[in-house]
């Protein structure tokens, strides 16, 4: 449904495929490390902030930046916010990539 719906949307087979990627990476980011947690384990996986925390120095710049940026109270694992993004991006994507379609079509 997911390649059909993109089609329709009059995205290039290229844009098509990249949108799949996109996707599919999105959700198996989200889902595989609670998935790769052993079951005896009930400690949520460790947040952004505290795997900076154990890196020594100034080690990875941006993403301290951005944890200081979310605060404490940002919900950093939104992910209908990274669906949100990855919608805008093919929105946006779709006008330049459309194709007309052929007379009789």
């Amino acid at each position: 449904p997911l390649v059909a719906a993109l089609k329709e949307a009059g995205l290039a087979p290229a844009a098509v495929l990249a949108a799949v990627n996109v996707a599919v990476d999105y959700v198996h980011g989200a889902v595989l490390p609670a998935a790769a947690r052993p079951p005896e384990h009930d400690q949520p996986p460790a947040s952004l902030r505290s795997e900076l925390e154990r890196q020594a120095g100034e080690r990875f710049p941006a993403l301290r930046w951005l944890a200081a940026e979310l605060g404490e109270d940002e919900d950093a694992d939104d992910f209908e916010g990274g669906i949100d993004v990855i919608v805008a991006g093919l929105d946006a994507l779709a006008p330049a990539t459309a194709r007309p379609r052929p007379v009789g079509d």
